[in-house]
């Protein structure tokens, strides 16, 4: 029995794709898995390899908060779930979404994704608020360099946090997590910051520059084949070289 623990979302889910799809394959059935959230839960709809369970029948033997701060956590997960060394052929998964039409147009998508964060302003923040998001001084210099059309998607806090995306983007896609994995699915390049779309688009080997501000590096990094990292000092120059 697989958790998707409540207190770690998106991101810290796709990290143990690999090590459940190997479990999957050595026990030669679907896995359980009992997920808290109801939109990390959409994101596995088609997973071949899950079976969702509506609560959970005895203690999880895994979870999605099982972390590190030496190793990528899909490699750390993989290898506390398997007893095996890790192999890359099983790379992170997400839904392709194939129910909904290919977007027909190129664009750069925008994410500056704050997983956790209420709509309620007297709620608590999570503890990674302020180490994660992206100044808007960040991507209105993008909407300067960029030749094709700009989207954002994420959340209803992500919109409600990034107001200012609405003077720089064509498109905004808010609240529908299938259709958010659409536009990652079908965009051209990819800006974002440490957030779980990334973590979608790495599971997607999407062209996608993340922007690094204050998290654990390591351990958070996806094993995407067209992930580019930027650390803080240099996304002005980054920026421009993935753009132009």
């Amino acid at each position: 029995m697989i958790e998707q623990h409540s207190g770690y979302a998106l991101g810290n889910f796709i990290m143990l794709t690999p090590g459940i799809k190997r479990l999957s394959e050595k026990r030669n059935q679907k896995i359980d898995v009992y997920f808290t959230i109801p939109y990390v839960k959409e994101c596995f709809i088609d997973c071949d390899f899950m079976n969702h369970v509506g609560r959970l029948h005895r203690p999880p033997t895994f979870s999605s908060k099982m972390i590190n701060h030496e190793i990528p956590d899909y490699q750390y997960t993989f290898e506390i779930m398997t007893g095996e060394k890790w192999d890359e052929k099983y790379h992170t998964y997400v839904d392709l979404v194939n129910e909904i039409p290919k977007h027909k147009e190129k664009y750069l998508l925008l994410l500056n994704g704050l997983g956790g964060l209420s709509l309620n302003d007297n709620d608590p923040k999570p503890k990674w608020y302020g180490k994660k998001e992206i100044s808007e001084e960040f991507y209105y210099k993008i909407k300067e360099i960029s030749k094709l059309p700009i989207y954002f998607t994420g959340s209803e806090s992500d919109i409600k946090q990034n107001p200012w995306m609405e003077k720089i983007c064509d498109k905004i896609e808010i609240g529908n997590i299938r259709k958010s994995l659409s536009l990652v699915r079908d965009a051209e390049k990819i800006i974002s910051n440490d957030t779980g779309l990334a973590h979608c688009a790495g599971a997607m080997n999407k062209d996608i520059l993340i922007l690094w501000k204050d998290t654990p590096f390591v351990k958070n990094q996806n094993p995407g084949k067209k992930t580019k990292y930027s650390q803080k000092e240099n996304w002005e120059t980054d920026i421009n070289h993935y753009l132009i």
